[in-house]
């Protein structure tokens, strides 16, 4: 994607050479930087994915000066910034563009939607009455009419929030002040929009206290309803578990007698084997020995042998050599004997101690399972405690009306940012 946007910003700045020779009416829309830049920041702030994001950021850091500059392009910022939630990074941009161009109503609605979200409520009224400044001065402006009439309505959304759901964030004298001031410098058709949608607000967060209002109180019926049902079922639960756990104390105990006594007698079984095996060892250690020392004097006869000249010394080395080589048969019959019985020996031990761990693990099992059990049993314990507790002083299931008193402290209940709408309107400007 860096060589994409790299290659992209060779097209542009090319197009604006262009541009500056082509008379006006031979420049094609198709060859517009401005156009294409917001064209590729949509596409990439509308992707899902974070190495989509980070392509749109360097896209924009890519960007030629002029491009950068233009309104539009960093509008198509903005919201491919609100897009992916960036509401810190959109909110600095969108500053930026507001400084530089305090014309740019687009830019002023998003604003002031990111200080509303933020809750930054006294920077949001002081942005609003600015931009009722600004929209006094729209009146008669060419294709701003319905631009002008939404970001009326749109402030009517915050300030009936303000009075609504937020009102207690900031003074009623404050609030009310900066209403009237942004009402005044609105013109009949625009004031209608504040008014409408200021009531909108008003009437829906109405709603929504009444709809939580009615769920509490249902949910409290509810509860008493079924108050002493459930403590009636919570007592033979707690009955029922205090059975199962004498239960599972007495299994537990009998597995540990158990397991002490499978202990002990493979350990019976084992000892001999064990002293056997040492024994085997001992004996397979001193063959060894012999077979070493005889296997030298054999190679030492022989080194003899093949210096000695005498016939008579050299048949007797013979006679040695030959009584060396039977001996040296016999320790290795023995070493294979040793060998065989140190094998069987093995095999046993390994058996014994295969069965000992086999009925470790079972029993260990068994008391692990047992365990857990009053792990469970202790759990339900607390659960049906703390069940008790909040049955005795239940208001019923409250998750609806938590749910309802969400939603209508929520910004974004009442005003949701166009997103789609504002990326058509602005793809529609070129």
């Amino acid at each position: 994607m860096m060589g994409e946007c790299l290659r992209w910003t060779g097209r542009s700045v090319a197009g604006l050479v262009l541009a500056s020779l082509v008379p006006g009416d031979l420049w094609s829309a198709e060859n517009d930087p401005v156009r294409e830049a917001v064209t590729q920041l949509l596409d990439l702030g509308w992707a899902s994915s974070l190495e989509q994001s980070k392509k749109a950021d360097r896209c924009w850091a890519q960007l030629p000066p002029d491009v950068q500059n233009d309104g539009r392009a960093g509008y198509a910022y903005v919201l491919a910034l609100i897009k992916q939630r960036r509401y810190a990074e959109a909110a600095e941009k969108v500053d930026q563009l507001v400084a530089r161009d305090g014309k740019n109503v687009a830019a002023w609605r998003a604003k002031i939607w990111l200080a509303m979200l933020t809750k930054r409520y006294a920077e949001a009224l002081a942005d609003m009455a600015k931009l009722a400044d600004l929209l006094a001065t729209q009146v008669k402006a060419p294709g701003q009419d319905e631009l002008c009439t939404m970001a009326a309505g749109e402030m009517g959304t915050a300030c009936g929030f303000l009075d609504g759901p937020a009102e207690a964030a900031l003074a009623v004298a404050q609030r009310n002040a900066q209403r009237d001031k942004i009402l005044a410098r609105l013109d009949p058709p625009r004031k209608d929009a504040f008014e409408s949608s200021r009531r909108r607000v008003l009437n829906l967060h109405a709603s929504y206290l009444t709809q939580q209002d009615d769920a509490a109180k249902k949910a409290k019926q509810e509860a008493s309803e079924r108050r002493e049902e459930t403590l009636k079922e919570l007592k033979s639960q707690r009955d029922r578990i205090a059975e199962e756990r004498a239960q599972v104390d007495e299994q537990g105990e009998k597995l540990q007698a158990g397991l002490r006594y499978e202990h002990e007698k493979l350990a019976a079984a084992e000892r001999p084997l064990v002293a056997e095996m040492a024994g085997l060892q001992t004996a397979l250690k001193g063959t060894l020995a012999q077979r070493r020392d005889v296997e030298r004097a054999i190679v030492a006869l022989e080194e003899m042998l093949a210096r000695e000249k005498d016939p008579s010394w050299r048949e007797r080395m013979l006679l040695d050599s030959q009584r060396l080589q039977l001996q040296r048969s016999g320790i290795l019959a023995r070493l294979t004997e040793l060998q065989r019985q140190v094998a069987v020996v093995n095999t046993r031990l390994a058996q014994v101690r295969a069965q000992r761990a086999a009925t470790q693990a079972g029993f260990e099992d068994g008391l692990r399972r047992a365990g857990q059990e009053l792990e469970d049993l202790e759990r339900q314990e607390k659960v049906t405690a703390a069940t008790e507790a909040k049955t005795r002083q239940a208001k019923g299931d409250t998750r609806r009306a938590s749910s309802l008193a969400t939603r209508a402290a929520a910004f974004t209940t009442y005003a949701p940012f166009p997103l789609e709408e504002e990326k058509l309107r602005l793809l529609g400007s070129f």
